[in-house]
């Protein structure tokens, strides 16, 4: 698996940093990511 960690908000607006684009896109209820990890939350997956 690739580590690329990117940051996603889920459709509850809420940010949560994934490893990669891939792991965010299978999350139904992200709505949107950018690049790179969330600066101010404590969960990642």
């Amino acid at each position: 698996m690739i580590f690329a960690p990117v940051c996603a908000t889920r459709a509850d607006g809420n940010l949560e940093t994934y490893a990669s684009g891939c792991n965010a896109c299978a999350d139904d209820q992200v709505s949107s990511y950018l690049n790179g990890a969330c600066e101010d939350e404590g969960n990642s997956l």
